[in-house]
């Protein structure tokens, strides 16, 4: 019973008494006729003995060399590699589906500025966004050719993906 007690009480509150070891100097452990032990950092009895108190371990803290911020615009950038990892090409969007939801990975983040733009068959679809998932709607029954690009701020195209291509079923119109 005391091995639980230790484990489920004592233990945990010496842990939480040796991580203040900066808030008091010495820490003094008790134990009374009864068994029950006690930290303290002021001695109460003759029977105490003192808890030395060991550093905690750290580490360093690891450099960062390259600037992942997105503040920079410069030409000296790495150049965008995109690629747009679903839908998967040959893909089909069925007739339930009212909108084409497509997720871009990029080697970077954007930078200052720069948005992503989702096209369809060479025609921008939907606002300019800085997420990596896109949506289109409205979709027009048949082969869609889908690509993504970068945009910078003035609104042109610094790089675009390899297209895919969707299809979308839709029922055909009645005729009379």
């Amino acid at each position: 019973m005391f091995r639980q007690f230790f484990r489920q009480f004592l233990l945990p509150l010496l842990v939480c008494l040796l991580s203040t070891s900066a808030l008091a100097d010495d820490v003094y452990k008790t134990v009374d006729k009864d068994g029950k032990v006690t930290f303290t950092d002021s001695p109460a009895n003759e029977n105490v003995e003192k808890v030395e108190i060991k550093d905690t371990n750290t580490l360093p803290a690891t450099k960062i060399t390259e600037n992942y911020s997105g503040s920079s615009n410069s030409s000296k950038d790495t150049a965008y590699n995109l690629h747009i990892q679903s839908p998967s090409d040959g893909s089909q969007v069925t007739p339930t589906q009212k909108t084409l939801t497509v997720s871009v990975s990029l080697n970077r983040p954007l930078g200052k500025g720069h948005t992503l733009q989702l096209f369809l068959n060479g025609s921008a679809s939907g606002p300019p966004s800085e997420s990596t998932t896109l949506t289109a709607s409205n979709l027009r029954r048949g082969q869609q050719r889908v690509t993504v690009s970068v945009l910078d701020n003035s609104g042109s195209v610094i790089a675009s993906s390899s297209a895919i291509t969707v299809y979308v079923i839709r029922p055909n119109p009645k005729r009379n």
